[in-house]
């Protein structure tokens, strides 16, 4: 996912996830690493038809996934995640390795999950 994206000096990386305006978002931050896919297209509506697309299908996703994901809608915000979160201190550079480690491991975890579904669901809601 992340061949072709460039280092930044920013906490986060996105990569394309094959459907527009929903990237792969690694989060490296003081206090956690988090995983999620972001439904963040233009059209806030979209990005809620996305969500409940997914959010659909909750059980075999999180069964494919091998944990309990963080849904949230955010009803109030344009854009919607699924997310997976394990708290780390960022401020060690001794835990660095360690956090990286499980953003890779999850984030493989998180595109085997949810990658089946997203052309379903993309479909779904230009249809509309």
């Amino acid at each position: 996912l992340y061949d072709n994206i460039s280092p930044g000096t920013d906490h986060w990386a996105s990569a394309g996830s094959g459907a527009r305006g929903c990237p792969y978002v690694l989060i490296f931050n003081k206090t956690e690493a988090r995983v999620h896919l972001e439904f963040n297209r233009a059209n806030q509506h979209e990005n809620k038809a996305m969500y409940d697309c997914f959010y659909d299908k909750k059980e075999a996703i999180e069964e494919a996934f091998g944990a309990p994901l963080v849904w949230r809608r955010m009803d109030d915000k344009k854009s919607s995640h699924v997310e997976y979160q394990s708290d780390f201190d960022g401020f060690n550079p001794e835990n660095w390795p360690a956090m990286i480690d499980w953003l890779v491991v999850h984030m493989e975890r998180l595109e085997g999950a949810l990658g089946p579904h997203l052309r379903g669901a993309s479909a779904k809601v230009q249809d509309r």
